[in-house]
């Protein structure tokens, strides 16, 4: 196996989650009738923490395969998933303000 055959497979994964997430973007777009350059930040506040956890979770995976206690993986997989829990609260509520939807 390559060495970087990793960072390739992580690379694709973050491409693929952007991608993914551009279709409801490019739904709500045309929903709220809003120009390609309203919705850039709103794409990008909730791209950030999917991203974030994109990169996050191979790292707890190499955990696993080195035999880290299951208590430390639940505490760290709980951290992981608290963390895009609230990035995904702040990035709706962001979004919302910038998009005029709420005061």
């Amino acid at each position: 196996m390559r060495k970087n055959a990793g960072t390739q497979t992580q690379f694709r994964a973050v491409a693929l989650l952007l991608v993914l997430l551009l279709v409801p973007a490019v739904w709500v777009k045309l929903m709220l009738r809003k120009s390609s350059g309203e919705m850039v930040l709103p794409y990008l506040a909730f791209a950030v923490p999917c991203i974030a956890v994109a990169v996050v979770a191979p790292l707890l995976r190499t955990w696993e395969g080195r035999g880290a206690s299951p208590r430390t993986l639940a505490v760290a997989w709980s951290l992981c998933m608290t963390i895009l829990l609230f990035g995904v609260f702040a990035s709706t509520f962001y979004s919302a303000a910038e998009l005029r939807l709420m005061d």
